[in-house]
């Protein structure tokens, strides 16, 4: 039960005014194939796309915070593609506010844009 939450809140975070549609892979503006989410990355105020490639993983190893309370209502990171301390989409996030993190895999797709 607590797995199936965690991927409902995953979809939920990532889809904060955006649908998640990953299964009929729609393009974007650009030509690539909709990620199904945007994440913003304070330090180099760009947004990227992103989509779920794995979840949930068990909390071990290095994870980077997503949270929320980023630009037009997207979620938020301080590191991404290129910055020493980007993890390269290994995520930790507290979908609930309980203090308990889910753990999983949703890489930012490059290039970056600095408009939503």
């Amino acid at each position: 039960m607590r797995k199936a939450l965690s991927v409902i809140g995953l979809i939920g975070l990532l889809g904060a005014g955006t649908a998640v549609a990953v299964a009929s892979q729609p393009t974007n503006n650009n030509g690539r194939p909709d990620a199904g989410g945007t994440v913003y990355v304070t330090s180099q105020g760009l947004y990227y796309q992103t989509f779920v490639a794995r979840n949930p993983l068990p909390g071990e190893g290095p994870f980077q915070l997503l949270e929320s309370g980023g630009p037009n209502g997207t979620n938020q990171t301080e590191f991404g593609p290129g910055d020493a301390g980007y993890l390269g989409g290994r995520w930790k996030a507290d979908f609930d506010g309980d203090g308990v993190y889910s753990y999983f895999v949703c890489p930012l797709v490059t290039p970056g844009r600095e408009t939503f």
